[in-house]
């Protein structure tokens, strides 16, 4: 075995020692990054759910306290209505009214908002943590339109400063009001129901957004491992194929090199070598 093919044969078993040794870390590698990724996108996964589902728990009291309120101004418009211009003989019904709205109406409008306001936190919560799994194909999920979380800011900032301004207007009111001024209250409670049922459209539109992000994370939770392990398989065989071709190689030169270049063992069988 000449010199020049005693070199040869080592550096090729050299080659496949490294190729071989390499595609094992590759393939563990491999496994490790699925694993890592995996567990990554289902605690993202995980928590866009979770948030979703407070989501649509919060805006559902809203809508619950939209209802309150929205009772309480129509029972309201009502008495005002029935008043008319004989408020002057009516000064219990004048009392029912300034109750009803001091101990009804006005209570519930601060639980609504205080409701609307946790609920806004947990939908741009929601929102934040599904446009991070949006960057992903396949952990997208969708997310709460906060243009219409905007809308039901706006129509609950117009029904708190309108029915602020009922308040004071029926603290104002005395026995010889008249119909100018029960009319005026009456505009301005049908602008507040007129408000509250933009902010119920948008707060059911908002919690059926909500619930579907939550179920398509619930989907994604599913199936994201399976596709992230079928790729990771994938490469798998393909590193494995190279490893086997890499022990080979060094198994073809080693046995080549201990023979003095008269043969070469391979996974087929012997074969003798042309020494050249």
């Amino acid at each position: 075995m000449t010199t020049q093919k005693k070199i040869s044969a080592i550096a090729l078993a050299i080659i496949g020692i490294v190729a071989a040794v390499c595609m094992l870390f590759g393939i563990y590698g491999v496994w490790w990054t699925a694993g890592t990724v995996n567990t990554a996108a289902l605690n993202l996964l995980s928590s866009v759910e979770n948030n979703a589902r407070q989501s649509s728990e919060l805006l559902t009291l809203v809508d619950t306290a939209v209802g309150s309120v929205q009772t309480n101004v129509s029972d309201i418009e009502t008495r005002v209505a029935t008043v008319g211009v004989n408020l002057s003989e009516n000064p219990v019904i004048l009392n029912a009214l300034r109750q009803q709205y001091d101990e009804r109406a006005s209570p519930e409008l601060r639980t609504l908002l205080q409701s609307a306001r946790a609920a806004r936190v947990a939908l741009a919560r929601t929102a934040s943590l599904a446009a991070a799994a949006n960057a992903n194909p396949f952990t997208a999920t969708f997310a709460p339109d906060m243009a219409r979380a905007q809308a039901l800011d706006a129509a609950l900032d117009e029904a708190e400063q309108e029915l602020l301004r009922v308040g004071l207007e029926i603290r104002d009111l005395k026995v010889d009001a008249t119909q100018a001024v029960t009319g005026g209250i009456t505009a301005r409670l049908q602008r507040i129901d007129g408000a509250l049922q933009v902010a119920r459209d948008a707060t059911n539109d908002l919690n059926q957004r909500a619930n579907t992000t939550m179920t398509n994370a619930i989907a994604r939770q599913a199936s994201f491992p399976s596709t992230v392990n079928m790729i990771a398989f994938g490469i798998t065989v393909v590193m494995a194929a190279a490893l086997i071709g890499g022990v080979a190689l060094a198994w073809s030169s080693i046995s080549y090199l201990q023979s003095g270049g008269r043969r070469i063992e391979t996974f087929l069988g012997r074969f003798n070598a042309n020494v050249g």
